[in-house]
């Protein structure tokens, strides 16, 4: 067998990879219920104004780990402001078939978290949070 060095010239850069979703549907997680009736919205309507821009200033602080050398690791603690517009496109999708604007949808995942963090609710709040990260 042959040793990868010999068919790859350099490896990607942090931001070169590609971005995966998964979708927390497939894992039992309801995002549509979640961003509709767990924060009193039905579907098809739009969050009451005012809506919140988003705030990315701030990071929770993390535990030192073992894998803080690597180098996308090691940068957690740096806002990288960058937008994946592919992933935007199945966020939209989990409100009104996709029919919903970016700042509907980011208002209502900043309501429904302000809920689970009131209410200690760590299931939803973990998967709001991955929410916001997209």
């Amino acid at each position: 067998m042959k040793s990868c060095d010999e068919y790859v010239n350099r490896y990607p850069a942090w931001d070169e990879f590609h971005s995966a979703y998964v979708d927390p549907e497939t894992r039992g997680i309801s995002v549509r219920e979640l961003l509709t009736t767990y924060i009193g919205i039905s579907e098809g309507e739009m969050h009451p104004l005012p809506w919140k821009p988003p705030r990315c200033d701030k990071l929770e602080t993390l535990e030192e780990t073992q894998f803080d050398s690597i180098s996308g690791i090691a940068s957690r603690n740096t806002v990288q402001n960058k937008q994946d517009t592919h992933l935007q496109a199945f966020l939209l999708l989990h409100v009104n078939k996709g029919r919903v604007w970016p700042d509907d949808l980011g208002q209502r995942i900043n309501t429904a978290m302000r809920k689970a963090i009131r209410q200690q609710d760590n299931d939803h709040l973990w998967a709001l949070y991955n929410l916001a990260g997209l």
